[in-house]
């Protein structure tokens, strides 16, 4: 993720970004199942969270995920409320 020198202080960046290559993903379906290659970790991310996922690339704002989700979620403030603590957790995971 963007900006690892703020990584469990309590701060969140401007724009997220996986920036490590040993993190690789594939989407089967809706769903995405990313692997730590190094950690020996593997998560599951159902279809919201393969919707964010998918914007990373971008290196998005949180806003702009949350609008690009809002219709999913039938309005701006519910899209942002349930992307801040997801892009919040993938920050913490490093």
């Amino acid at each position: 993720m963007d900006s690892p020198a703020n990584r469990g202080h309590g701060h969140r960046p401007t724009r997220f970004a996986i920036r490590r290559p040993e993190v690789v993903s594939e989407v089967f379906d809706a769903e995405t199942v990313v692997v730590d290659l190094v950690a020996g970790r593997y998560y599951a991310f159902n279809a919201t969270a393969t919707a964010i996922w998918s914007r990373l690339a971008l290196r998005p704002t949180l806003d702009e995920v949350a609008a690009a989700l809002t219709p999913a979620f039938g309005g701006a403030e519910r899209a942002r409320a349930e992307v801040a603590p997801f892009l919040d957790r993938l920050v913490v995971a490093g």
